[in-house]
């Protein structure tokens, strides 16, 4: 379908659609005259079919490339959105934390340590000095036998109020539970209650429990009344939670003090504790400048950045199917005739190189590619990029750069207050890309007025009308409905003219055969 008949078929605009018309009333193609009459009224307005052929063309040319135009805009605005949207983010390269990473570790895993780590060199902890702190706790002092789904109240023993109800004071909340009350019921019924306690029963040992949810001695659990005494009896085992000691120093000597926390988790002077454990030897910290999280993060930003260059230069510099591959041949979208003839599969074949190469040269995407690589190459000062190992691939990469992790990782540990001015500082790389993006993509979330990229061809995120092509579509197609509107026009004009023909020969007949019966 390649060959000499799809050329014939894709330069053929004359090609007319198939469809019959309601005009054919009397002028059955050929019946009293001989003629093809479709093929001649066909013929009659061809110029206008052409004209409506190219109207569906140009107006798929534009849907295709405003879906291309539309693809890179999603891919701007994601960048956008990952480094420059919210710069209270550690993660944003707008942040001036961004290259202030660091690792903290603890010679015990009995401790794990997170934060500011200046003072890490300076800490420790000495052996045999650690107590967890503990949360409170209330044990029943009595098994009990039987399911507690369906054990009540009124078979525990104890003696109900006047009511016949049973209560149960907890830490200030009042309960009161009916002499039907499962005892799983009741449970439920505290667990759901904000009280700060969890209730727990062992069906290995039948005994309930209160745990507080918080640590510390300031943690005690208050319980009475005659549902706690059926549950957990009178002589139920109360045992108050302990708080978090531990001889710290703070000034790298063995000048100690006592840290007292009603937790095992807390902060103090920038640094997070985790406890997990105690330790019977001294704890010490060691911390640095955590080089490959840092290294991570600029090897991702790059690689958005590139992702969004490759797919810019896929765009610009991509030939036309035709003169990418030497032959001159023209695919234009195919019109309703041409697809008729076709199968789905060279119908989609011929769709894709007809998509190839729309955007070749487009000085819009030439332009932004212009300003990305120019903010992303030049010098910040008298340094740049290159000089801490990010460099274009080759001086064929067309704005495409490569990381030299070891070079990378050489600046950062010499000076990375260097190496973030190159990106963070005045007239740096990231506000020079972030203005770039805001040239491209401003008012698709970015911002309050419309980029040049969504002013042409609107966005995903903003499907409005309110862009060029989309005026230009709307055109297109406002014309369409007055051609097609004309070609019906023309149509029925021709069909009539064709029927009366039909009519009028068919009434000479008529009359030749009555006249030739009178010489028979």
């Amino acid at each position: 379908m390649y060959g000499k008949e799809a050329n014939n078929m894709a330069t053929n605009v004359n090609a007319t659609s198939s469809s019959t018309s309601t005009y054919k009333i009397n002028a059955i193609a050929g019946m009293n005259s001989g003629l093809d009459t479709e093929a001649i009224v066909n013929a009659q307005v061809s110029n206008i079919q052409n004209k409506i052929d190219t109207n569906k063309q140009d107006t798929q040319v534009y849907e295709w490339k405003q879906e291309k135009y539309r693809a890179i805009t999603e891919k701007l605005e994601n960048f956008y959105n990952d480094n420059f949207l919210y710069s209270s983010s550690k993660d944003s390269i707008m942040n001036s934390n961004f290259f202030n990473e660091s690792y903290a570790r603890s010679s015990s895993s009995a401790v794990t340590v997170s934060g500011d780590t200046k003072y890490m060199k300076y800490t420790k902890i000495q052996g045999g000095s650690i107590q967890l702190a503990t949360n409170s706790s209330v044990t029943s002092s009595k098994s009990i036998s039987g399911d507690i789904s369906k054990l009540t109240f009124a078979d525990m023993g104890v003696e109900a109020d006047a009511n016949g109800n049973y209560s149960m004071t907890l830490n200030g909340k009042s309960f009161s539970f009916s002499a039907d009350t499962t005892l799983k019921d009741a449970m439920n019924e505290i667990n759901r209650a904000d009280v700060g306690v969890d209730m727990l029963y062992s069906s290995a040992t039948g005994k309930f429990t209160f745990v507080s949810e918080k640590t510390g001695s300031e943690s005690a659990i208050e319980l009475s009344g005659s549902a706690a005494d059926a549950m957990m009896g009178v002589d139920r085992q109360n045992n108050i939670g302990q708080d978090f000691k531990a001889m710290m120093s703070f000034d790298g000597t063995d000048n100690y003090v006592e840290v007292v926390r009603s937790s095992n988790e807390f902060s103090l002077d920038g640094v997070n504790y985790k406890f997990n454990d105690t330790s019977a030897t001294d704890i010490t910290f060691e911390s640095g400048t955590d080089t490959d999280k840092i290294i991570d993060k600029v090897k991702k930003f790059v690689e958005e950045y590139n992702s969004i260059m490759k797919s810019i230069n896929d765009e610009i510099y991509a030939k036309r199917y035709g003169e990418n591959v030497g032959s001159g041949k023209k695919y234009p979208p195919l019109t309703e005739a041409q697809k008729e003839q076709m199968s789905e599969k060279e119908i989609e074949q011929w769709t894709e190189k007809a998509k190839t190469g729309l955007l070749r040269n487009d000085s819009t995407l030439t332009d932004i590619a212009s300003r990305l690589r120019s903010a992303m190459t030049n010098a910040v000062g008298s340094s740049g990029l290159y000089n801490i190992g990010i460099d274009a691939e080759s001086w064929t990469s067309k704005g495409v750069l490569k990381v030299d992790e070891n070079k990378l990782r050489a600046a950062i540990e010499e000076d990375p207050e260097a190496v973030s001015n190159i990106f963070g500082g005045e007239n740096g790389v990231a506000s020079r890309v972030k203005n770039t993006l805001t040239y491209a993509v401003k008012g698709t979330g970015v911002g309050e007025s419309k980029g040049v990229l969504v002013d042409l061809a609107g966005s995903n995120t903003a499907r409005t009308s309110d862009n060029t092509i989309s005026r230009r579509i709307s055109s297109l197609k406002t014309n369409l409905t007055a051609l097609e509107t004309k070609l019906d026009s023309k149509k029925e004009y021709w069909w009539k003219k064709f029927s009366a023909l039909e009519s009028y020969i068919s009434s000479m007949n008529s009359q030749s055969s009555f006249l030739s019966s009178f010489g028979s």
